[in-house]
């Protein structure tokens, strides 16, 4: 909602005071639809772009190019975050963040390049079901870290999708951001290769902490 009030205040020299003041007040808004939301803001001026937060931020309030005080949108109450100064054609980096989102949640690079359409709209979802970081410890089958080494972590439900890199520091820890709830296999290139399976829980922290990992045989990889 865009809100303006001019006065005017007439003054009548002859009579020495002031006898015409004049009070208006302007408010506009718009309504706007893309790729199935709808919010309402700021008059649109040419193109927009709707953002909205993903449903594993738990309606955590999605800001749009933020500044020291203030941001160009939010998502909240009225629906995604709308964005109505655009302009087609013309290449535009969007900015965004989450700040009540949980520590350890990925949300990627932070901003987006678009290039809006002449009197298009856009719609943004900020986050994904990959948003979880995964801490953990290596170790072989006698018990020893597997150190400063770069394997992959593959997700057994969606084999097809590239694998992530996960390094390992010298005692065989790891932090990994961008995984999702489910099963994931952890490859290392040891000599022979070393794997481990984990179950990744949807913690509402957006961290998950699972210790010292074991190796998993042969006989147990499918």
């Amino acid at each position: 909602l865009e809100l303006g009030m001019n006065q005017i205040a007439a003054y009548d020299d002859a009579r020495n005071r002031i006898d015409d003041i004049r009070t208006s007040l302007r408010a506009g808004t718009s309504i706007a639809f893309a790729d199935g939301s709808f919010a309402i803001g700021r008059p649109i001026n040419d193109s927009f772009l709707l953002a909205s937060p993903h449903r594993s931020l738990d309606g955590k309030a999605v800001h749009i190019d933020p500044q020291d005080k203030s941001e160009q949108a939010r998502s909240g109450a009225l629906g995604p975050g709308l964005d109505p100064d655009l302009s087609a054609y013309a290449k535009r980096t969007i900015v965004y963040e989450v700040p009540e989102a949980p520590p350890g949640y990925d949300l990627g690079q932070g901003n987006v390049q678009i290039v809006p359409p002449y009197r298009g709209g856009y719609r943004l979802e900020i986050g994904s079901d990959y948003h979880i970081l995964v801490i953990g410890r290596l170790l072989d089958a006698e018990g020893e870290p597997i150190a400063l080494l770069a394997g992959q972590a593959i997700e057994l439900s969606r084999p097809e999708r590239t694998p992530l890199t996960i390094f390992t520091s010298r005692d065989g820890r790891f932090g990994q951001q961008g995984l999702r709830p489910g099963r994931w296999r952890i490859v290392m290139p040891t000599q022979p290769a070393t794997a481990f399976e984990i179950e990744v829980s949807d913690n509402p922290s957006g961290t998950l902490r699972l210790g010292d990992l074991r190796p998993i045989s042969k006989g147990d990889m499918q």
